[in-house]
């Protein structure tokens, strides 16, 4: 089997999180939760370990299909390969925290359920990023 799990780096003042492994995804209403996904990190000595992360998901989170189209939380499926944007302030614990500004959930997921529509507040051009999605409801 091969995997695809994918890595971190850093983008300036954000995280970006490639092709994670949704472990478990755990919501408490249509606008919050968390979901915890498995990346790969290589030292300096090229040693590959699988780490984990929790990304918290609150008001402020943009959930998207890779077309861009607004999904619900429930998208998130455990086993499904999420890209994320995410604050780089984490908790120390086990594992790490952080806040989530986007998740992208892979297209290969099956079918997805639009629900709104959002637009990018913020152009980080040296980085080439777009971030802090706002909701948009006419």
């Amino acid at each position: 089997m091969n995997d695809v799990r994918g890595t971190i780096i850093q983008k300036g003042n954000l995280m970006v999180l490639d092709n994670a492994y949704v472990e478990e995804a755990v919501f408490y209403n249509d606008f919050s939760g968390y979901i915890l996904v498995s990346y790969y990190v290589t030292d300096a000595n090229q040693n590959v370990s699988l780490q984990n992360l929790r990304l918290n998901i609150g008001r402020n989170t943009a959930v998207m299909n890779s077309a861009g189209q607004c999904l619900n939380l429930s998208s998130i499926k455990e086993g499904s390969l999420v890209d994320a944007v995410f604050s780089p302030a984490m908790t120390r614990s086990i594992p790490p925290q952080s806040s989530a500004y986007l998740i992208m959930v892979s297209d290969n997921q099956g079918q997805s359920e639009s629900v709104t529509t959002a637009r990018i507040t913020y152009t980080d051009a040296a980085n080439n990023l777009n971030y802090k999605v706002e909701p948009y409801n006419p």
